[in-house]
């Protein structure tokens, strides 16, 4: 493909595609990132191999051959034809030149105006390093996805844009026009505090425009900085303060160019257009989001007003799998983004993976984004923890940390002062936070979960099967994953009846398998959870399932398990696994599984039949004795047991049909004493 006027594809910003209309986006996450990963390797073969480890880790999908081909076929729609996007034997490959990428044309202008630098031409150098940095529509890369490769080269992108705008100030400063370069410098300073190679050139520049107290006061600026982490002045700064001392940059010749090597530069942004790098990394907001009126407008009031505020916020949602902690996070980041014009980060601390992150790996790639030089990085996660905060100090910053593992893994990553807000979402109910720093989101109303259904498959196709569209909620437990994905399997097929979809739904046997659809899995989010519970609590989750939807006391729970269950309760309730049903008429505080909970449970665990029994036994036992010890309470009791007869009825068969007699009859002994049910 020929030299064009402008590039074909563009990525020193959000991905972009020329059009015959203009510029388009890439509308979905994975096949944005797809194109990424093709445009930074033009006219180079991307292993399919290579390219699912990339979109998906260690967890591919089923079919991630075929997702691929799919993502594909729609940028071939977008980029016009197969001649642009070919298939190869072992992958695909992008059929373009370097040039046709804006940062292949970024990397030539940037060479050029450096080597016309160090050859002596400063006025040509200014022409190319400015249209070098001209190409950039703020971070490369802001609206893809994270990649091990797209994290990494965005890294590296930002380093050569610091280089060429650090190079830049120097050929304003060898034309003799250090009052231009001040003007191009200052800016960088206040957004990068801890960057050393750019206050060396500010107070370079200060001096030779005759500005010495100025000059003075900047290298007090960046000292007082460093000496809060514990840092000296490195040997150029410090070399530039004695000769500042000792007035040898007053009247002297400006400095050779380059001062500091393009390896020594990190993360900066051109003078005429100083945007924060975390200004773009929110992900996209949902466009159908759906409902949390009210629970959106308290976090937005929460967070809101970061101009006026003085001390750093913190507010974490918390919930089941599945409840849409991160899509209502997203959301009310967009909603109050305007509060925060120093940018927003968005961190992923994979805390129901394998390998949660480590806080000292979050900490370097925030302290990065926010200008940070990794050559002056330390290797601690306190001091880390320290640079962190002086660089979010005076800012205002929202940041959103996603799928946070526990406080243990926040603790390090919160900001100390300043006007800062910090949203977290997690599976964890992180009972260390205060209350009023916690938020558990509950499952939709019907009402909501309804109305996103309408928005997937139409609301005249909803409206056409009410009560199929009611069962279809009902059975995925009004959870915005479930109903997100039976909607997307119905919007699939425009021929599938929505009873249909109903009635396979009803079998708890196949009711994971149904909800499930590409990398959205209902059941890989409940395993996600499950796999990360103590043996005694995933043995627990396992057994609970045998009791059906019923609720139950903690004390069943132990009997259950044959071990005290304090700890166990308390596990499942702050991962989210199990919930708290109230208190019953005797005092007792009583504890449920979540629907879809119970069914994976009661699917993927795997005990058998006869150590299910076995548990229910005892369980029925213990109740019976506790029920024996409330006999003087004959209100209670018989308030008790109006509620729960028919579960008692239930239970006396379920001993029957197993021939345990003692149990049967301790039951019965329990109906004669007052009409109703032993306690689960």
């Amino acid at each position: 493909m020929g030299r064009m006027e402008e590039p074909f594809v563009r990525i020193l910003g959000p991905v972009e595609v020329r059009a015959a209309g203009g510029w388009a986006s890439v509308g979905a996450g994975k096949p944005r990132a797809l194109l990424a990963l093709l445009a930074l390797r033009p006219r180079r073969v991307l292993s399919r191999a290579r390219i699912t480890a990339e979109l998906w880790g260690d967890a591919p999908p089923r079919l991630a051959a075929n997702q691929v081909h799919g993502y594909v076929v729609r940028l071939r729609r977008l980029l016009g034809g197969e001649d642009l996007l070919r298939t190869r034997p072992s992958g695909y490959e992008l059929a373009i030149d370097p040039d046709d990428v804006d940062e292949g044309r970024f990397e030539a202008l940037a060479a050029a105006g450096s080597a016309a630098l160090a050859a002596g031409e400063p006025d040509r150098a200014l022409g190319r390093l400015a249209a070098a940095l001209d190409l950039w529509r703020g971070p490369a890369l802001a609206d893809v996805p994270a990649t091990p490769l797209i994290t990494g080269r965005a890294a590296a992108l930002e380093e050569r844009r610091i280089a060429v705008a650090e190079h830049w100030a120097d050929a304003l400063l060898a034309l003799g026009r250090p009052g231009d370069a001040v003007a191009a410098l200052r800016p960088l300073t206040e957004d990068h505090p801890l960057r050393e190679p750019l206050w060396t050139r500010l107070i370079t520049v200060l001096a030779l425009s005759g500005r010495g107290a100025e000059a003075v006061a900047a290298f007090g600026r960046v000292r007082d900085a460093l000496a809060e982490i514990e840092l000296e002045p490195g040997p150029e700064l410090a070399a530039v303060h004695r000769d500042l001392k000792a007035g040898r940059l007053g009247g002297g010749s400006p400095l050779p160019s380059p001062l500091v090597p393009p390896s020594r530069a990190l993360h900066v942004l051109p003078a005429a257009a100083p945007v924060p790098q975390a200004t773009y990394q929110l992900p996209p907001d949902l466009t159908d989001y759906t409902g949390r009126t009210e629970v959106t407008r308290l976090l937005a009031g929460l967070l809101g007003g970061g101009r006026d505020r003085a001390a750093p916020v913190l507010m974490a949602v918390t919930g089941q799998p599945g409840v849409g902690k991160t899509a209502l996070a997203v959301h009310v980041a967009h909603a109050v983004r305007e509060d925060y014009p120093d940018g927003q980060l968005y961190v992923g601390l994979g805390g129901t993976t394998p390998r949660p992150r480590r806080p000292g790996d979050v900490l370097e790639e925030m302290v990065l984004a926010l200008g940070g030089d990794p050559g002056r990085l330390p290797a601690g996660t306190e001091a880390r923890a320290s640079v962190f905060r002086a660089h979010v100090a005076g800012r205002r910053l929202l940041i959103v940390l996603d799928d946070a593992e526990g406080v243990a893994q926040l603790r390090p990553l919160l900001p100390g002062t300043g006007a800062s807000a910090t949203l977290v979402t997690s599976r964890d109910a992180l009972p260390e936070l205060p209350p009023a720093q916690r938020l558990t989101l509950a499952p939709w109303s019907t009402a909501e979960a309804l109305a996103l259904l309408g928005r997937v498959i139409g609301a005249r196709r909803a409206t056409a099967e009410p009560e199929a569209a009611r069962a279809i909620v009902d059975r995925c437990a009004r959870l915005p994953l479930a109903v997100r994905i039976a909607g997307a399997r119905l919007a699939a097929d425009e021929s599938w009846r929505l009873h249909r979809m109903a009635e396979r739904l009803a079998a708890p046997w196949q009711r994971l398998g149904v909800l499930r659809l590409g990398d959205l899995d209902v059941a890989a989010s409940i395993a996600a959870s499950h796999r990360r519970l103590t043996p005694d609590a995933a043995r627990a989750l396992g057994l609970l399932a045998a009791l059906g939807p019923n609720d139950f006391t903690s004390w069943g729970v132990a009997a259950m398990l044959d071990v005290p269950s304090d700890d166990v309760v308390q596990e499942l309730v702050q991962a989210h696994l199990m919930e708290s049903a109230g208190r019953d008429p005797l005092g007792w505080l009583r504890f449920r599984l979540p629907d879809l909970v119970r069914v994976y449970a009661r699917e993927r665990v795997e005990l058998g039949a006869a150590e299910r029994d076995a548990a229910v036994r005892r369980m029925l036992l213990r109740s019976t004795e506790e029920i024996a010890g409330r006999d003087a309470d004959r209100a209670s009791l018989a308030a008790f047991f109006e509620t729960q007869g028919p579960i008692f009825d239930r239970a006396l068969r379920y001993a029957t049909e197993r021939d345990w007699r003692d149990v049967a009859e301790a039951l019965a002994r329990c109906r004669e004493t007052s009409t109703g049910h032993a306690v689960w």
